[in-house]
């Protein structure tokens, strides 16, 4: 074993160490609890992301309980993911003395490699797979043998499996090495990766792809073109992948147009390239800082072999990189501290669950617009808890769960999130302040399944009209809509430009959505003078106690003026 190798294994056996220590007594965040809450229904899919998340804390809890049973394989593959990294470069470009120091300084100053060392979200086993991706790709260009074909399969295939990035990491790899495309090989990698996500894509198809339409269609911010998107995205890409190191590699690179070695050439085009797709993107959506995680792992590559190729930089690196990392190290001890700080480690946590148990005594809790909130009481209290959506708030994973059985006709205790319309609160033994709602009878209607009877593509305003409609109640008890009074409200949709207008429909007489049937309804409507143009379009309900829900399928409308007519 060769110095070098010596004192890399040294390093990596630290990092394990410490993130061990960081995971055991640093708290969990909400995503943690959500994905937890998964590995306790593990499935081949869930309405957020692929499934491996859930499968990877899984696996974590065999070994360890509490904080290591979420993180434990998180810490593991963080581990792996360095030693990959660590494959990928030139063994010639390892021969210098300090070569795992100069190595290790560059990595331990990126904030994502510290973040996603002991925290498990998709992006932790992302950036493992996309590492252990371009190791297989790597070994698949140099020979295209049997095993390096399954390799580069299985490899393609749980990149996939971890998040949907994943696919525009295997995208981009392939536009800038077309060669690639020229091997009969490469269509057996892709033949077997298919077979390898047969699981998952038909999950997909039974849920009628619900996770792709939400992420590339139904998400609020799509569509709008927003400035503060664009600059949010440059300024978020600068801070994350640790400002000066970034701002230093684009300084050498077009500034001073230092050229980076011949092998390292595709890893510049993949990290411009990676960059340039979220830029992009931020013109039609917000991007959230950690979906470009994979970046770090070409950025350092390319940082390291630039310091191989002049000390004097390697010098500018090493300062940078030594106050970055105490800075980090600083932050990183700061969230393991019980400190009055109002961040994702140090809000809600064990005591907070508890007491709202505490005070539901009984009764089954139910989070409005939360489905964090309902993942962490269920981790902290090892008791089942239930999230609800309105129209105001995205769909979830509890959205898919089928739990109505489970609450009908019980005694319920609803605590409410954000613009919570309960005037009722209580403050906990925490000191925190929550609204609730107790229902001593819940009946759901999330499930409700409404179809427009005639199709129609415009709508006049400051018009009475009537809707009519089938209405699908698949629970075992019936619905009553009154002319008078009824204590379910059915209502319209219109959305448009993030702008959403409630329009009430009202029965002319006492209609029944009788129990397990399609039921034929006409309700009115009057639209008020709302703006021409075209606006989703779509149905909802909701009772006395809760907020609306839809219960149809958006479809596009457009308005018109009465004038117009």
């Amino acid at each position: 074993m060769t110095r070098s190798n010596k004192k890399f294994n040294l390093f990596i056996l630290g990092i394990v160490f410490i993130n061990l220590i960081q995971s055991y007594f640093t708290p969990i965040i909400k995503d943690e609890a959500y994905y937890w809450r998964w590995s306790q229904d593990l499935d081949w899919g869930f309405f957020d992301h692929p499934p491996l998340v859930a499968f990877i804390i899984k696996l974590s809890s065999f070994f360890f309980a509490d904080a290591l049973g979420i993180r434990f394989i998180t810490v593991l593959l963080n581990a792996l993911m360095i030693k990959i990294i660590w494959e990928l470069i030139p063994v010639k470009n390892k021969t210098h003395k300090n070569s795992a120091f100069i190595f290790f300084i560059i990595l331990m100053a990126m904030p994502f490699v510290n973040l996603y060392g002991f925290i498990t979200t998709p992006d932790a086993p992302l950036l493992f797979f996309s590492a252990l991706y371009l190791l297989a790709l790597k070994r698949f260009e140099a020979k295209s043998q049997l095993f390096n074909i399954l390799f580069l399969s299985l490899a393609a295939a749980l990149l996939i499996y971890t998040k949907y990035f994943g696919g525009i990491v295997i995208l981009l790899s392939f536009i800038f090495n077309p060669k690639l495309f020229l091997k009969k090989s490469t269509y057996l990698v892709g033949i077997l990766a298919f077979i390898i996500l047969i699981p998952y894509l038909y999950w997909l198809y039974n849920n009628d792809f619900i996770s792709l339409n939400y992420h590339l269609f139904q998400r609020k911010s799509i569509g709008y073109l927003q400035p503060k998107f664009v600059y949010g995205y440059l300024l978020g890409t600068i801070g994350i992948l640790n400002p000066a190191l970034i701002l230093l590699l684009f300084w050498q690179l077009v500034k001073k147009k230092v050229a980076v070695s011949k092998e390292n050439s595709f890893m510049i085009r993949m990290f411009v390239g990676y960059l340039a797709f979220f830029f992009l993107y931020s013109f039609r959506s917000w991007i959230e800082a950690h979906w470009i995680a994979f970046a770090v792992i070409p950025m350092t590559l390319l940082l390291y072999d630039l310091c191989i190729l002049n000390m004097k930089l390697f010098n500018q690196v090493k300062y940078i990189g030594i106050i970055s990392i105490v800075l980090i190290f600083g932050l990183r001890i700061a969230i393991t501290l019980n400190l009055p700080l109002k961040t994702e480690f140090h809000i809600q946590k064990k005591d907070y669950f508890t007491s709202i148990d505490k005070f539901a005594e009984d009764r089954v809790v139910i989070f409005i617009n939360s489905y964090q909130n309902a993942s962490k009481y269920s981790y902290y209290t090892k008791k089942d808890a239930y999230s609800i959506n309105d129209i105001y708030y995205r769909p979830n994973q509890y959205s898919l769960w089928n739990f109505e059985g489970k609450i009908k006709d019980k005694k319920v205790l609803f605590i409410g999130a954000g613009s919570s319309a309960f005037t009722d609160s209580i403050k906990l033994e925490t000191g925190d302040y929550v609204k609730y709602k107790k229902s001593e009878v819940f009946f759901l209607l999330g499930n409700l399944k409404a179809t427009f009877v005639k199709p129609f593509n415009t709508i006049y305003n400051n018009q009475f009209k009537t809707l009519e409609l089938s209405v699908y109640n698949p629970y075992n008890y019936d619905l009553v809509l009154d002319k008078e009074y009824s204590a379910y409200q059915m209502a319209l949709l219109l959305e448009k430009d993030n702008q959403q207008i409630v329009v009430p429909l009202i029965a002319e007489y006492t209609q029944k959505l009788y129990a397990k049937s399609s039921n034929p309804i006409k309700l009115n409507y009057q639209l008020a003078a709302i703006k021409d143009g075209d606006y989703k379009f779509s149905v909802v309900i909701k009772d006395t106690i809760l907020y609306y829900r839809q219960i149809s399928e958006k479809k596009v409308v457009h308005i018109k003026d009465t004038t117009l007519n």
